[in-house]
């Protein structure tokens, strides 16, 4: 996900792909200890989506705040 989208969205629609991208992660990580995950490459992306909806997050709370 670029930068720019998630910025665009609420910060409910955040908390949703938040909670949609760590159960994906989650998921994930339990199909690479089966080694049914074939792209290893892919938990790699899910933990930087994650940190950039949260990055995201914390910057509408602090905008918030001002």
């Amino acid at each position: 996900m670029e930068l720019k989208d998630l910025r665009k969205q609420s910060v409910q629609d955040l908390g949703k792909t938040l909670s949609e991208q760590t159960q994906s992660l989650t998921t994930m990580r339990f199909q690479l200890v089966n080694s049914s995950l074939k792209d290893t490459t892919q938990i790699k992306k899910a933990r930087r989506t994650i940190a950039k909806i949260k990055t995201v997050i914390r910057e509408k709370e602090l905008a918030q705040n001002d």
